[in-house]
């Protein structure tokens, strides 16, 4: 019997009697309560008065907080039921603040020590796998708590759990073991739970934002009037202008221009005032006799008409070709569009990488669509596909419930939150290694406790290969066309049975034997069967000592049910000879044809699945 005693707000300590716990250790967010109902009796009445909210409960050596206090009659006497939770909730919620933030990379140490400065907790870290730097903004300015709550499972990757004194963050809380929990040795009352409510079929995902925020619109145009003096450069045959102060203008629709001319050795400066608030300033100087170049004079601007005047500002500084007096600078002016404008960015255009992903499973439960997933990191379609892929949740989550028993003797009176094991479920054809999420416990040690194992999560790739399996079994058996079951399924020599009626078996009539039973399979016996079957003790006289019950027609035993029924239809005459009562055959039979017929539409729905599956483009 685990001890429990009250303790005031003053600390004053009284024993209690008369009660019941059931206590919850959950690896989510390290949650630790305890539910608690307490008889009044004249032993423990002082006790009892002491119990009331903001009080404490100490139970198995650990101080829990009184969080609410109901008091109910039960004949002539009182009870209260209580709810508490751990003191380390209260300690780091209430009784400390953290009011200063940090922006940086840091080490998960150096996070840990700040969230937890304060509290009177103690470290204890291990690093193995958790990143060694994290980068944080604004980290702070709340209790330590909601840090500690938002940094180990957000920003390590990790877990965290706490005794009176210790906070323990890890990657993982909990050992891998090799212990087992199998059904019918130490396991009672399995159920398993099936959960679609995170189901999704259908993603999207955009990756890193583009630096620029335009691109060019597809549209050019022409300069619209000119002034000053312009001539043909007889050397290129194109329209130039020597003279300092000779303009162009003209006005776009847009972002953002460039301007197409050419660049050649003699080249000088052109000035581009736009509204008449903000000037660009470009030189066509370069060291070749005349090539075409294409300037980008400005990105970026606010959409809307703006109007441009350019200005030939003369010399470049720069152009050694044009120092002297005697070598006046030229640019040219082309004929035709030579203004290219730019346009805003929208919609998917401002990323570097924008993909979608659709899980298989859409053919059967239709586009559920997730939330979507920006991610800065990627900058390709095809990575960021992946990651979608592995970020969908695709999956059906199957969580199972059980009550262990035989803890002591099967090893498994150690078994904490958070640990691994092997969950070997035969009924549910679950074996594989779990973890133990939720463990509820009582005072009565001799209980066994009720372990919740970590979801099982079975990925779409799973489920379509098992709805395909299930497909081409129902194929071996039944007849869409006939709309009956198979005569090969039941019998290999496609015997009439109606020839037979009433006759002795003849020696050529065979019948399809199943493969032999294991514990985990279903064969010529059940699985559970086979189980019951390798119970038996035999002594070394030869003896059985059998516990099982015999089977009935009704309830199994050493035989299912339903075995001792087929049984039952074999007879055996005076002479030895094997008789069947062919007439409950035939009524099996037609049971099970119209039980198949009835689910036909359930099949021809799953053959038109299947078959969308293995031909997508058939859709």
């Amino acid at each position: 019997m685990r001890e429990l005693y009250v303790k005031s707000l003053s600390g004053e300590e009284w024993p209690l009697s008369l009660y019941t716990v059931t206590r919850n250790c959950s690896v989510e967010n390290a949650s630790r309560t305890i539910k608690v109902t307490v008889l009044q009796e004249e032993h423990n009445k002082q006790g009892y008065s002491q119990i009331q909210n903001k009080a404490y409960l100490v139970y198995d050596g650990e101080t829990y907080v009184i969080e609410n206090a109901n008091e109910v009659t039960v004949g002539k006497r009182l009870k209260k039921n209580i709810s508490a939770d751990h003191i380390f909730y209260q300690n780091m919620k209430l009784r400390s603040r953290i009011y200063e933030t940090i922006t940086g990379t840091f080490t998960p140490k150096e996070l840990l020590d700040f969230s937890l400065k304060g509290t009177g907790y103690t470290l204890v870290l291990d690093t193995t796998d958790l990143p060694a730097k994290v980068e944080v903004e604004n980290f702070g300015n709340n209790n330590p708590l909601a840090l500690l709550q938002d940094l180990v499972p957000n920003k390590l990757k990790g877990e965290f759990d706490y005794t009176n004194t210790e906070v323990i963050v890890a990657k993982q809380i909990g050992r891998v073991t090799d212990k087992q929990l199998r059904y019918g040795f130490n396991v009672n009352s399995p159920s398993k739970e099936i959960d679609t409510t995170n189901l999704r079929t259908h993603i999207r995902g955009t990756g890193k934002v583009k630096e620029e925020t335009d691109t060019l619109s597809g549209i050019s145009l022409p300069y619209a009037s000119r002034t000053g003096k312009y001539e043909i450069e007889p050397g290129q045959n194109k329209l130039a202008t020597w003279e300092v102060g000779a303009t162009f203008k003209f006005s776009f629709t847009g972002t953002g221009f460039s301007f197409d001319t050419l660049a050649h050795f003699l080249g000088g400066e052109w000035e581009f005032s736009i509204d008449g608030t903000e000037t660009k300033t470009i030189s066509t100087y370069k060291d070749v006799v005349a090539a075409p170049q294409i300037y980008e004079v400005a990105r970026g601007l606010e959409d809307k008409t703006h109007s441009v005047v350019v200005t030939f500002k003369g010399k470049d500084s720069n152009n050694p070709n044009t120092k002297g007096d005697d070598v006046k600078p030229h640019n040219y002016l082309l004929d035709g569009n030579i203004i290219k404008v730019y346009r805003k960015l929208v919609g998917d255009e401002i990323y570097m990488a924008v993909a979608e992903y659709t899980s298989p499973l859409a053919s059967i439960y239709g586009i559920l669509i997730a939330d979507p997933e920006p991610d800065e990191r990627f900058t390709d379609e095809a990575s960021l596909k992946n990651h979608l892929k592995e970020t969908l949740t695709d999956t059906i989550e199957i969580s199972i419930k059980l009550t262990g028993v035989q803890l002591a003797e099967m090893d498994l009176s150690d078994v904490r939150k958070g640990d691994y094991l092997w969950c070997i479920l035969d009924p549910f054809d679950i074996d594989v290694r779990i973890r133990v999420v939720d463990i509820e416990d009582y005072e009565d040690e001799n209980k066994s406790p009720v372990f919740t194992l970590g979801t099982i999560k079975k990925k779409a790739s799973t489920i379509m290969a098992t709805l395909q399996q299930a497909a081409k079994n129902v194929e071996t058996i039944y007849d869409p066309n006939k709309k009956k079951v198979k005569s090969t399924a039941i019998n290999p020599s496609e015997l009439d049975i109606k020839d037979f009626k009433g006759q002795v078996l003849p020696k050529q009539l065979s019948f399809s034997i199943p493969e032999l039973a294991n514990s985990t399979k279903d064969g010529l016996i059940s699985a559970q069967d086979y189980v019951k079957l390798t119970n038996l003790n035999v002594d070394e006289d030869g003896n059985a000592n059998v516990n099982i019950p015999l089977a009935t027609a009704l309830n199994s035993g050493l035989m299912s049910a339903e075995l001792f029924q087929k049984l039952n239809i074999i007879q055996v005459d005076q002479n030895g000879r094997v008789v069947v009562d062919l007439t409950a055959i035939e009524q099996t039979l037609q049971k099970l044809e119209e039980t198949t017929a009835e689910q036909q539409e359930q099949i021809t729905q799953l053959n038109e699945r299947v078959t969308l599956l293995e031909n997508p483009s058939s859709s």
